[in-house]
């Protein structure tokens, strides 16, 4: 699983990501965190939308990780 968060963020606080990743990783999951500094909740989400090419950094977070799973690598 892929969580991506944001560390200004006060709608989904980065402590609520990291403990969900150790949750995840306590009943044997496999999870990558990655932590944005100029982003929130709205600006990751907008990140998907492809005329925002200058948060496109996030876009390929997602993209680097789907090829990984698909590739049967582990985070």
């Amino acid at each position: 699983m892929l969580l991506i968060a944001s560390r200004d963020d006060t709608t989904v606080i980065p402590g609520n990501t990291r403990r969900l990743a150790a949750r995840i990783r306590e009943r044997g999951g496999v999870v990558e965190e990655r932590y944005h500094d100029r982003l929130g909740l709205v600006g990751l989400l907008a990140a998907l939308a492809s005329p925002l090419l200058p948060l496109r950094s996030v876009l390929d977070e997602i993209d680097t990780f789907l090829r990984r799973q698909a590739a049967g690598g582990a985070p």
